[in-house]
Formats: structure tokens, sequence, C-alpha cells
């Protein structure tokens, strides 16, 4: 039977991890290897054994602002994961938040990549579009990576009221602590939330993969 034809009638299990944090945090080496084990140790509390006739992927949902945005967003596509972007702003007055030329063609880049990219619709003020594309990305992720300094929001859509809504949603956040001192510094959390029922609890995987082991004249029967 022609592969593709084998899926048709099964439903995949769809891991989204949103991305909120600050823009100074800086990408290098260092910093990508810590994301990419917070990301990798993610990927795989989501892995379950009950799952063999069960379709499963990965989507990172991000703004893809300079900073921990684009680093998870990078770290994501790396790993094999679709990326979605939900912008606070239309494309080119987006553009304008950016340091440099090479940080605007970084942006483009990703937007080229990305399997989709959303608008939020027009706001009254560039801060409270930025809270739009916060709370947009939060309510269709299963898990949020906060990259920050645990200080308080300095403004509309910063990342402790995105953080703040995303737990007032009931999505475990995972936390990786930022320093900016002489050199960012970046701390992998030492305990992580329980991932367990993300995105499905193990009995409802155990239903939903036995679903999609049957054949399709079997359903209903």
């Amino acid at each position: 039977m022609d592969a593709s034809l084998a899926e048709i009638g099964r439903i995949p299990i769809d891991l989204r991890i949103g991305v909120t944090g600050h823009r100074w945090i800086v990408d290098d080496a260092s910093t990508r290897a810590t994301v990419r084990e917070v990301v990798e140790r993610i990927i795989a509390a989501h892995s379950h054994p009950v799952l063999r006739a069960t379709t499963t992927g990965v989507t990172v949902v991000s703004a893809v602002a300079e900073g921990a945005d684009r680093i998870v967003a990078h770290v994501g596509v790396d790993l094999g994961a679709r990326l979605e972007i939900v912008l606070p702003l239309e494309a080119d007055d987006y553009e304008r938040d950016f340091a440099t030329d090479a940080s605007r063609a970084e942006f483009r880049g990703l937007c080229a990549h990305a399997a989709s990219v959303q608008v939020v619709d027009a706001t009254p003020s560039r801060d409270i579009g930025y809270s739009s594309a916060g709370r947009t990305m939060a309510d269709r992720i299963d898990v949020l990576v906060a990259i920050h300094d645990g200080q308080p929001a300095r403004g509309a859509g910063g990342t402790a009221e995105i953080v703040r809504y995303t737990r007032s949603l009931g999505i475990p956040v995972v936390e990786i602590r930022a320093t900016r001192d002489a050199a960012t510094a970046l701390t992998a959390p030492v305990a992580f939330p329980d991932l367990s029922t993300v995105p499905l609890a193990p009995d409802a995987q155990r239903r939903l993969d036995a679903f999609n082991a049957a054949r399709l004249t079997e359903i209903g029967r």
C-alpha cells in the first residue's frame, strides 16, 4: 500500500512549543547548547512508547523577535520541527524594531522557512500588538519555553506577562533563567514541570493509537 494512503483517516499528534523571552539574549554556541538540551528534554517527555500507529511531530510557535524567540525557533528547526510565526505587526513595520540589516535578513529567512506566518489584528499601539501576539502564541501551544531574568514585565507584551497568561491557561512553562552581566549566561531548569499529559494524557494516547491502528473499515463497527 502506498505510504500516503496508509495515513488516510489517521489522527497525528503534534507537540506545540511556544517561546517568550528577552531580546538581549545572545545567540552564541553556549546559549544554543542550553536551549537545545531543554527542547530535546521536552520532546523526549512527549515521546511515548505506546504510539506505534500514530504519526507524531513537533511545531515551534514564535514571534521571531531578536533574542530568545529566534534562538528557540532555530533550535526547533534544527531538530526537525515545523515553524509557525505569529507577528505583532505587519512584517515591514515589525522590521523597524530590529537593530541591523543582518537581523532583518535573518527575520525574512525565518519567515520564508515557516509553515505559516500570521499577523495579529491591528491594535492601538505597538506594545498592545506585542501583547496580542504573545497571547495568540500561548493560545495554540502545549508547553512554553521562557528565557528570562524573572523580573516584572517592563510594558505590555513583556515576558513576565506572557508567562503569567500562559500559566493561567494551565499550560506548563519551562523556565530558563538568564543573567545579564558582563556576558549573558543561561541556567537550564533543574526540575521540569510534569509533561506526562502533554499534549495528551497516556490513556488518551493509547486510545488514539488503537484508533489509528484500526483499518478504516473496522472503525464504527
